[in-house]
């Protein structure tokens, strides 16, 4: 019988990114988000995702009442 095994590690300086981003005061969080590289360019990309979605939907609804 085989027995699974996972290895953790966890870094204190991780730890503490994590818990400013999750329990630190507003300004603490903004700022640690702010420093976050990988956050940063996700939710760059989320919202550049949805101001092109939002354009090419009113593109379409005016082209639609043009009609």
């Amino acid at each position: 019988m085989a027995k699974e095994m996972t290895l953790s590690f966890h870094s204190p300086v991780q730890d503490d990114h994590e818990r400013r981003l999750m329990q630190g005061e507003l300004e603490e969080r903004k700022l640690a988000f702010k420093n976050d590289e990988e956050l940063m360019r996700e939710t760059t990309k989320f919202v550049t995702d949805v101001i092109e979605t939002a354009a090419a939907e009113a593109n379409k609804r005016k082209q639609q009442e043009q009609v």
